[in-house]
């Protein structure tokens, strides 16, 4: 990080992937919760001064430490829908650091929930 005011965006380690083999039509909402701790510094204990948030189509939904609904999705066909694939800044995962973010190597937990949405 730089220490100026930055958006990264998140790379996985393996395919965030969901494979809907209901009926044709059925729909399922992603969510996402940021863990207690937040994103923690392993040298310091200090938390990150930075805010996490899922973009999908030019919205951006905040990930806190409550689940939030990132994406909604109508089964079209019974292939994988892959979520992670071609994360950047403006789609995807990302982290927005401030100015002020302290040198460490910093980890957290996001939780990921697949739930039945209403049709």
């Amino acid at each position: 990080m730089t220490g100026i005011a930055t958006t990264y965006a998140a790379t996985a380690d393996q395919s965030l992937a969901v494979q809907d083999n209901r009926s044709l039509g059925s729909q399922w909402t992603l969510m996402a919760q940021l863990g207690d701790s937040g994103f923690t510094g392993d040298k310091t204990g200090k938390q990150l001064a930075a805010t996490v948030a899922y973009r999908n189509s030019g919205i951006a939904t905040p990930i806190g430490k409550t689940a939030s609904p990132v994406l909604t999705h109508t089964t079209g066909d019974h292939l994988p829908v892959d979520i992670s694939s071609g994360w950047t800044t403006s789609n995807g995962l990302v982290l927005k650091a401030s100015g002020s973010v302290v040198a460490d190597s910093y980890s957290g937990t996001i939780t990921w929930t697949l739930t039945n949405s209403v049709s």
